[in-house]
């Protein structure tokens, strides 16, 4: 199965390290391909396969890392699901 990628809007980053700092946690994940952290747009662009790691496994890690996931504010993209 190809990777699905999704875009999850971030909130509490002050600054550049906070977004590196995320993008070293999620990357860790079992599954994750890729992750990029925008602090300026205050985003998260994350690649994974989803036969092994969910949107909510995700979203734990984020907020685990001190950061919030307001999706009940904001739709999340996802792109590459068939």
């Amino acid at each position: 199965m190809s990777d699905v990628k999704i875009t999850l809007p971030v909130a509490g980053m002050t600054c550049t390290n906070c977004a590196m700092n995320i993008e070293r946690a999620v990357t860790k994940l079992n599954g994750v391909a890729q992750a990029q952290v925008n602090f300026a747009a205050e985003q998260a662009a994350i690649s994974f396969d989803p036969a092994r790691l969910k949107v909510k496994d995700v979203i734990a890690e984020i907020q685990g890392s001190g950061f919030s996931v307001p999706t009940n504010k904001t739709e999340f993209a996802v792109t590459g699901m068939t």
